[in-house]
């Protein structure tokens, strides 16, 4: 067989051209096979960050969700679940076997509306989704954050916070989910605003309250500066607002020394020392007035901090009226240690007894000495049937029966009184009722009449034709009663009784001061009175008792018996002057010296 042909030029350049393409193809296929290990290399690694990704999110502490908008066959748009994380079944109570799962995920929508899932989403925020997945717009690393109610299987409702991102994913523009199911912070929120606004409505009642309280009260910080106060406090004050005292320290509003107790209370009480709670305070209104408030303060928190709360009470009239009632305690005290004085040192005896009985309760020193006892207990132990004679016991009691009876008796009656020592002194006595140490009494004022009763037997005994003039003038002597009157050192009236006035003429002691002193008498019984009065005042000896001749009203005279003793009145030196009208004796004396020298000159005829 004849060897092959040999190859023509054209053949050969074909044949050349084969075996390159061959080459070519098979270096195309080595890099194929390349590509495809690169491939392969590449879908592992996208599969192992997307098992990265899923696992990342579905431990994540709330539901994740990878979704974006498709459509069907039909060309229906719809939302495309690409991937939910373990989570998100649980949020919604759903399991991944359920058939309405399934739905769930393709759920059909007439647009891309995630609305049907996630609840009351602005039509803002479904824009800015929308706008955040339009593919054919640059990818932007933003988010959507909000909080919106979602509803679960069963149709409940929770709320969930919701933040959305854009991503890519698998070469598709995607939306990044993430859920957190919030419900209990926000109904723990919820709770905790209603309980805010309950208590700003108790606050707002109470504040109300505390504003319109008919008492003051005032609030202040550690340093004592005033936080608050209302209204009546500021009234008190005489402020016209808060904003002029906020701030100002509480004590600026005392004086000097209630400032300086306040502080100490205060210091004490945050130390958490017992202190008094309850004091009273002068407090300094606005016009600079000082008045009387009762405080009680104790320690409170205020905006977060230790304070104290001071509720004040007005009591301002409250203690100027115990002021002037103490100070009226104590005028009435003086006065009675005056009188008491007056009395004790009388020149007339004064005993008082029980009502309805003979028991003394108190007698003074002239009692006693007239008797001859050493002390008031020494009368008192005696009784009434030993200190008078039994004649006038008798007398005396049935007086007293009549009194009781209520029967009209005598403004005097004179009684025979027996003497420790023996025998008796006539006494004229003027007794009425009077309350002594809340009881009823009787004062009994006791006149020492021996002499001038044993005088004017003697007269009687003597001049029998004068007994009717003699009995005119006891009359008169029966039926009056002592004077008293008080003096200065110039002679001036500090006092005057009724007795004195009434045999003056006066109607009150006022009228009978504006008389000057020397023209209440003669000359000649100004002369004596002073010399008297001048004597007691500097000199110790005892009384003496003188008489002088004094105008009345009308400026006629009188003839008194006057009795000076130095004394102290209202812390000054004075004299107390025991005046007895004596002018009825007087004169009755002067006719019947005349009557005895006419009767003289007759029997000398």
């Amino acid at each position: 067989m004849p060897d092959n042909p040999p190859e023509s030029a054209p053949d050969q350049a074909l044949h050349l051209k084969i075996e390159q393409l061959e080459a070519q193809l098979r270096e195309k296929d080595a890099e194929c096979q390349k590509l495809a290990e690169a491939n392969r290399e590449l879908q592992q690694e996208v599969e192992s960050h997307e098992k990265f990704l899923h696992t990342l999110l579905d431990n994540f502490p709330g539901a994740c969700a990878i979704y974006r908008p498709a459509s069907d066959q039909s060309g229906d748009p719809y939302v495309r679940w690409e991937f939910l994380s373990k989570e998100w079944p649980q949020t919604f109570h759903r399991s991944w076997d359920d058939p309405e799962y399934v739905e769930y995920q393709k759920h059909h929508v007439t647009t891309f509306d995630l609305r049907p899932y996630f609840g009351e989403i602005t039509d803002t925020t479904m824009d800015r989704v929308r706008e955040r997945l339009d593919e054919s717009k640059p990818l932007v690393q933003a988010r959507n954050v909000y909080r919106t109610p979602m509803l679960k299987k069963d149709g409940s409702q929770f709320w969930a916070d919701i933040i959305g991102y854009a991503i890519e994913y698998k070469g598709r523009r995607y939306s990044l989910g993430y859920v957190q199911d919030v419900t209990e912070q926000v109904e723990t929120q919820a709770a905790l605003e209603e309980a805010n606004r309950q208590l700003q409505t108790s606050e707002a009642r109470f504040r109300q309250l505390i504003d319109e309280a008919i008492q003051g009260v005032v609030v202040t910080d550690p340093d004592g500066k005033i936080a608050y106060m209302n209204k009546k406090m500021i009234a008190m004050l005489e402020y016209d607002s808060f904003e002029e005292l906020k701030g100002i320290p509480i004590l600026s509003l005392n004086d000097e020394e209630t400032a300086k107790a306040i502080r100490k209370r205060m210091q004490g009480r945050f130390r958490g020392e017992a202190v008094s709670e309850r004091n009273r305070v002068k407090l300094i209104k606005k016009n600079g007035q000082v008045f009387w408030g009762e405080s009680h303060s104790h320690v409170i928190e205020w905006e977060g901090q230790t304070a104290q709360q001071h509720n004040v009470i007005d009591v301002d009239a409250e203690v100027r009226s115990r002021q002037e009632l103490e100070a009226a305690h104590q005028g009435l005290q003086t006065s009675e240690a005056r009188f008491r004085q007056l009395i004790d040192e009388a020149v007339q005896g004064v005993i008082i007894t029980k009502e309805g009985t003979t028991e003394p309760l108190y007698a003074n020193q002239k009692i006693l000495d007239l008797h001859g006892y050493d002390s008031f207990e020494e009368l008192q132990s005696t009784p009434w049937e030993q200190r008078v004679t039994e004649e006038d016991y008798r007398l005396s009691m049935e007086r007293m029966k009549k009194r009781l009876r209520g029967e009209k008796l005598s403004k005097s009656i004179r009684l025979r009184f027996l003497k420790k020592s023996g025998g008796f002194f006539w006494g004229e006595t003027f007794s009425h009722q009077v309350e002594w140490e809340g009881q009823p009494a009787v004062q009994h004022n006791i006149i020492d009449v021996d002499a001038e009763v044993r005088s004017r037997a003697a007269l009687e005994e003597a001049h029998q034709e004068l007994r009717d003039s003699e009995a005119r003038f006891r009359k008169l002597i029966d039926e009056s009663i002592q004077g008293v009157v008080i003096a200065d050192v110039e002679g001036n009236i500090l006092y005057a009784n009724q007795v004195q006035l009434d045999t003056l003429g006066f109607e009150t002691a006022e009228e009978y001061s504006r008389v000057p002193p020397h023209e209440r008498m003669p000359p000649e019984s100004w002369e004596q009175a002073s010399y008297q009065r001048a004597k007691r005042l500097h000199s110790e000896e005892p009384p003496e008792r003188y008489r002088l001749e004094v105008f009345r009203k009308d400026r006629s005279r009188i003839w008194v018996d006057a009795m000076t003793h130095a004394i102290e009145w209202e812390g000054k030196s004075a004299v107390q002057i025991n005046v007895v009208d004596v002018d009825a004796e007087v004169r009755s004396r002067q006719k019947l010296e005349a009557a005895n020298e006419l009767m003289t000159m007759g029997i000398g005829y």
